[in-house]
C-alpha cells in the first residue's frame, strides 16, 4: 500500500547515509 511506496525511498536514503558514514570513518582511519 502506501507504506510500500514510502519504504523504498526511505530505505535508499538510510542506506546512502550509512554507506557515507562508514566511508568517512574508513577514510579517516587511513
Amino acid at each position: 500500500m502506501i507504506s510500500k511506496d514510502y519504504g523504498k525511498p526511505a530505505h535508499d536514503e538510510m542506506l546512502f547515509i550509512i554507506i557515507h558514514q562508514i566511508y568517512e570513518l574508513w577514510f579517516k582511519q587511513i
